[in-house]
């Protein structure tokens, strides 16, 4: 499989090259150029993979992961470049879950975290323009993951429970188009037509045909949480109470893992609930096609808060304490509330290639030099912080914040061994990862120097 993936991919890198270099316009021209880059970083991540030793496994999991969230995404953007339809190039990112739900069915982990990656690094080569598409990769790998870590209903196989992330995001695909299609072709007709309400109910008719297949009403009452508090964050955007909508986010996040006292009393689906919740508030953002809807907000805080949980599943912290009264949790919390924001400022400042690329490595490179520091507990600390710090930002959300879930899932366990070397050892690397930092800032601060002066001094000569 990791062959005939990796050929699709180099086939379509080929065309995409080819492509890019007959572009007319300009903007036809960049997206081109920045899928290129996106399927080629990608096609390298993936040869990385080949060894079979720790963290990879037998038969490159991790590797088809990259390459199937590869293939679709480039046929993702093949289309928008085509047709430029807002809902259906989703498909496309979709259709590579079938991978681990098919052929990893066992352990689907490396795979979801090969699609978690993926989607992480084409967000910071396409930018704004694959956002969504690349949540709802995120969202999806982090339910469908988390799903293992949950028991299926009573008398539903294991392998259909975790499958139903997949189907959950296919009915928000199908509402999306349904949603299109009625702006498109019926709305002139229905002056009052809202998006989002109607989103919403196609939604819950899709959630309760969901529940009653599985024979649970838990999904049911999991999207209708979420869809209402869309319609609350919607309406206080349009009044003057907008600064509320973070506190809505944070009551909705509460009610994903809450129990109700009904009977004996029933739980909702944690971690797992929140990811669901996500899905649907993404669709519901996608539906309304606002770039600065108060949705994205809120699905960003549930998916981050869904991998966060995954973390604590996969690395269990070690007694005797792993909260905030460790320091070094604590210190870990506060630079994942400071970093990602400041990285994330530091990044939109420049258009070049390289401040993407150093603010894509840190990003990624920070929890697991806090893993070979100070172990889990600050990684675990450092991605608590983000999710605070992401709230928290007024900045437009970029991929900061999930390179370092991308890279903290898969090669923490492969860090974390050198948090018992000698305390002087690991004062090196991190006085050693400092300097790194500082002489790549120096670096990226000269070559924009450079540019801004290399313009100055050709713009004369274009005039005259």
């Amino acid at each position: 499989m990791f062959g005939l993936l990796f050929a699709v991919g180099f086939v379509g890198l080929l065309v995409l090259g080819w492509s890019w270099r007959r572009a007319s316009s300009a903007e036809t021209r960049s997206l081109l150029g920045r899928t290129t880059f996106a399927l080629a970083s990608s096609l390298l991540i993936a040869l990385g993979t080949l060894p079979s030793s720790s963290p990879f496994q037998p038969g490159s999991a991790l590797g088809i992961g990259v390459l199937g969230g590869a293939v679709g995404m480039t046929f993702a953007m093949g289309w928008h470049l085509w047709r430029q339809q807002g809902w259906f190039p989703f498909l496309f990112t979709l259709l590579p879950f079938l991978i681990p739900l098919l052929a990893f069915a066992g352990n689907p982990f490396p795979t979801l975290y090969g699609l978690l990656v993926q989607a992480t690094l084409s967000w910071f080569w396409l930018g704004a323009i694959y956002r969504a598409y690349a949540l709802l990769v995120i969202s999806v790998a982090a339910a469908v993951a988390l799903a293992r870590w949950h028991t299926p209903p009573e008398g539903l196989d294991k392998y259909v429970w975790q499958s139903v992330p997949c189907v959950l995001a296919f009915v928000g695909w199908l509402v999306a188009g349904l949603v299109a299609a009625w702006k498109r072709y019926w709305q002139s007709s229905v002056k009052e037509f809202s998006g989002l309400f109607g989103s919403a109910l196609l939604l819950l008719l899709g959630a309760g045909a969901l529940g009653y297949w599985l024979g649970d009403h838990r999904f049911f009452v999991t999207v209708m949480l979420a869809c209402l508090a869309a319609l609350l964050a919607r309406g206080l955007q349009s009044s003057s109470q907008q600064d509320l909508t973070g506190l809505v986010w944070v009551s909705l996040l509460v009610f994903s893992f809450v129990v109700f006292p009904t009977g004996d009393g029933w739980q909702l689906l944690r971690g797992y609930g929140a990811a669901l919740m996500a899905i649907a508030l993404l669709w519901l953002a996608v539906s309304t096609q606002e770039e600065s809807s108060p949705l994205w907000q809120g699905a960003i805080l549930l998916i981050a808060f869904g991998l966060f949980r995954l973390f604590a599943e996969a690395y269990p912290l070690r007694a005797p304490r792993a909260d905030l009264y460790t320091h070094y949790t604590f210190v870990g919390f506060l630079l994942g509330v400071v970093f990602p924001p400041l990285l994330q400022r530091w990044g939109i400042q420049s258009l070049l290639v390289s401040r993407t690329l150093w603010v894509g490595l840190w990003s990624a490179s920070v929890p697991l030099v806090l893993g070979a520091v100070w172990g889990v507990k600050a990684v675990a600390g450092y991605l608590g912080g983000s999710i605070a710090g992401a709230l928290l930002s007024p900045i437009q959300p970029m991929p900061v914040l999930f390179a370092g879930f991308a890279t903290a899932l898969p090669l923490t366990v492969v860090v974390e061994p050198a948090s018992d070397l000698p305390r002087h050892t690991r004062l090196w690397m991190l006085v050693t990862a400092a300097g790194v930092l500082l002489f790549l800032v120096l670096l990226d601060t000269l070559g924009q120097r450079w540019v801004q002066k290399r313009s100055f001094e050709l713009e004369p000569t274009h005039q005259g």
